[in-house]
């Protein structure tokens, strides 16, 4: 059995999504949806539901929130013993508001208690997953930290990164010459680099770009692939690209094609974004593998 070590941001998501257009400097009616969320604690609770072995790395405070966070992974089967509390911060919370279409209106991060993470800090955790064929690293951490998980990785480690967010995207710059997979969108990868030669050229071996309702590019310096998004009725699109991210490295992980994964990537993301929910709970692999049919 293969496992997967998920590294970075695990903590809470409170989601308010409004019934009529927004209105600025007046209340608006919502219907608030309230989960536990954080990047790769969401590709790591989609790769569990695909029946992947999940080892998870993170910070969290050592309080409710933090605690229940540990309870639910561990009923997901995911292995937390490299996540560490906090007695200075509490676990992270991350607000969404929504349009009434469900595209994203504005955020707001309380993200401290990932500031206290040093790259030793990071790397001792990293040794309960030095077994781990793939390791999927999302920016929470500095950039000094993310350049040594990704440079002192043990050999054979392939090492996939996500943007995250165009404010932390160029966390990644000093790490890229040791990067397997890079997953970013085109406005992160404008930030981050320009184009996708220029990242390709810096040492990243395969480049994934998501590209909303055109699909995704994706390249390596042999080749490129160009795929349309499957058609979908949006309902939420929180979530969308870490479904996207954890249903590629799970082709992956089954040794399907880099192009095959690609497509299971462009069906998880089609089953997230017509859900109310940031991991869509049903996610099955048959359900990515009907879209190669």
């Amino acid at each position: 059995m293969v496992y997967i070590a998920c590294i970075g941001a695990a903590h809470y998501d409170e989601k308010l999504k409004s019934i009529d257009p927004l209105r600025h400097k007046s209340s608006n009616p919502v219907r608030s949806f309230r989960s536990f969320g954080g990047v790769i604690r969401n590709v790591a609770e989609n790769l569990a539901r695909l029946g992947v072995k999940v080892k998870l790395i993170s910070r969290i405070g050592n309080d409710d929130r933090g605690q229940r966070l540990l309870r639910e992974m561990k009923a997901l089967a995911i292995e937390v013993g490299g996540v560490l509390l906090s007695d200075t911060s509490l676990t992270g919370t991350y607000t969404a508001i929504l349009d009434a279409d469900g595209e994203l209106f504005i955020a707001a991060a309380d993200m401290q208690v990932y500031d206290e993470m040093t790259p030793m800090m990071l790397i001792e955790a990293s040794q309960k997953v030095h077994h781990c064929p793939f390791w999927i690293v999302d920016a929470a951490f500095s950039e000094e930290c993310l350049f040594h998980l990704a440079k002192e990785r043990p050999p054979g480690v392939e090492f996939w990164a996500m943007a995250t967010s165009v404010a932390k995207v160029t966390r990644w710059k000093k790490a890229l010459p040791f990067v397997d997979v890079l997953l970013l969108n085109n406005i992160e990868l404008e930030r981050l680099a320009g184009s996708v030669e220029d990242l390709l050229a810096m040492g990243v071996k395969k480049v994934i770009v998501t590209q909303g309702e055109k699909g995704l590019f994706a390249a390596t310096k042999e080749s490129e692939i160009s795929l349309p998004a499957l058609h979908a009725q949006a309902v939420d699109v929180t979530g969308v690209g870490d479904a996207l991210a954890a249903s590629v490295l799970f082709g992956t992980s089954q040794g399907l094609s880099f192009e095959k994964s690609l497509m299971l990537g462009l069906r998880g993301a089609q089953l997230t974004i017509e859900s109310e929910h940031t991991v869509f709970p049903a996610i099955a692999p048959q359900l990515l593998l009907d879209s190669l049919c």
